[in-house]
């Protein structure tokens, strides 16, 4: 083993172990403010599947939440020394995210918390629902509560969907895991697709599960329709590959995440109510600034 993989498994270590402990006290800070706690990615990977050993890191944990303790829950998150990051052009927005983002301050590791999973209005996941099918994981001598599998995979289509499948192949190799070690309903998985407006998105992934050599049941058939054109488009920008998704092109930003994003959504009229979504927030983001200043 090399200087470098030495210094990299060191470095992983110490992320698993500071993981745990920040796992536990926001399982707590659940408890406290009564929602559960679900551990997304990174935070649900490391210890279930890669055994805990420093494997697979990431650059924060990410949790998803009951909506409605978001604020209380974001009032313990602050006292225990975690700090919000907002944009500070945009006031109003700010409160309106699918996710808040703190960076981790007293030795914490920086958060991600979730009240939505998918990037609306092109994308939908029923946050609801995936908190009544939590599943609790037991990893060795550690319980980590998250999605249930088939929510995992749906989750892995959304997460590369919500940034135009410009991201690390890091939550692909998770899907991939998953899918050799866990019994997955995949006609549950493609039920939740179509109602999300993820059809397209998940038969990408499937194609990339597919080529990495993963059995997916009902994972190769075609779409239909208009559904099998966007497809056919969207291949034009994205690749499926065993090692997840390559970019053929891209468009200058934010061009590029939009035509993404109208080729890829299937959900009815997903670009006019982004047209008047956009529009409105722009308009009480700078009405917000001019009156009090961004406060």
């Amino acid at each position: 083993m090399t200087a470098t993989q030495d210094r990299d498994q060191l470095h992983g270590l110490v992320w698993s172990m500071r993981a745990e402990r920040d796992r536990a006290l926001l399982c707590d800070l659940g408890a406290k403010v009564g929602t559960p706690v679900l551990f997304l990615k990174g935070a649900f990977a490391e210890p279930v599947l890669y055994g805990n050993r420093g494997l697979r890191t990431g650059c924060d944990i990410d949790v998803l939440i009951d909506p409605a303790a978001f604020v209380a829950f974001e009032r313990e998150v602050l006292a225990l020394g975690w700090l919000r990051r907002e944009f500070p052009t945009h006031p109003v927005t700010n409160r309106l995210l699918r996710e808040w983002m703190y960076a981790g301050r007293d030795g914490h590791i920086d958060l991600d918390l979730h009240r939505q999973l998918a990037q609306p209005p092109w994308y939908h996941i029923d946050t609801k629902g995936c908190l009544a099918r939590a599943v609790r994981y037991e990893a060795g001598q550690t319980t980590v509560w998250s999605l249930c599998p088939e929510d995992q995979v749906l989750f892995t289509a959304a997460h590369y969907a919500n940034h135009a499948f410009t991201i690390d192949a890091k939550h692909f190799e998770d899907t991939v895991r998953l899918a050799q070690t866990q019994r997955i309903n995949w006609r549950a998985v493609h039920a939740r697709a179509r109602q999300g407006g993820l059809g397209v998105a998940l038969a990408l992934l499937l194609d990339a599960l597919g080529a990495r050599g993963v059995e997916v049941p009902l994972g190769q058939r075609p779409l239909a329709g208009v559904d099998h054109f966007r497809k056919t488009l969207a291949e034009h920008l994205v690749r499926a590959t065993p090692r997840g998704f390559v970019r053929g092109r891209e468009l200058p930003s934010p061009w590029d995440a939009l035509a993404t994003n109208v080729l890829v959504s299937t959900r009815p009229a997903a670009l006019v109510r982004f047209v008047v979504e956009y529009a409105g927030l722009r308009l009480l983001d700078h009405g917000h600034r001019f009156f009090w200043g961004g406060r």
